[in-house]
């Protein structure tokens, strides 16, 4: 996916580009964003295990006590924090070259304990679509899928893996 909210990172700069044919997971990004809408509000819990309970190899879980993460693989992609003082604050790897540009839009800031491996934290969702919220989110699933070896790809496109993907550890509906 060489797109992410409408925005080829191909070059330095942004620039708007069609994407490329979307395979059938990404249909149901389309279908996610569609529901949603172009509101302009946060993604809260269960609408984010919606988006990303259709794509292969996903788990989620809690972990420490008040994150809700999303792996694939079972490394992580996104971390949406459940209670306390950052709660609904949604964190996402991004391109290590974009990451800088990413980090300078208003409402996004380098991650906390995790800038180091380019993550970013959306800090003021209300200034987002959840549209780019959901592209966001997929695009940092793709960064963490094209590191997996190719034993763990292979095992992501077995039927077993998509049922334990679907399998949800939250214990939220």
């Amino acid at each position: 996916m060489c797109c992410l909210a409408g925005f080829c990172y191909s070059a330095h700069q942004y620039k708007p580009a069609p994407c490329p044919p979307r395979t059938q997971p990404e249909m149901a990004d389309r279908e996610f964003a569609a529901r949603l809408g172009n509101r302009r509000s946060h993604v809260n819990a269960n609408e984010l295990k919606a988006l990303c309970s259709g794509w292969p190899g996903v788990s989620s879980r809690i972990k420490w006590e008040d994150d809700l993460v999303f792996a694939v693989a079972g490394k992580m992609f996104a971390v949406s924090c459940l209670r306390g003082p950052d709660r609904e604050r949604l964190s996402f790897k991004v391109d290590a070259e974009h990451f800088v540009d990413i980090c300078a839009r208003s409402g996004i800031v380098p991650a906390h304990f995790a800038a180091r491996g380019f993550w970013v934290t959306i800090v003021e969702p209300e200034r987002f679509t959840a549209g780019d919220l959901g592209d966001y989110v997929r695009h940092s699933y793709e960064l963490v899928r094209a590191g997996l070896n190719q034993k763990q790809l292979l095992a992501l496109d077995s039927p077993a893996s998509v049922r334990e993907g679907a399998r949800d550890n939250t214990g939220t509906a």
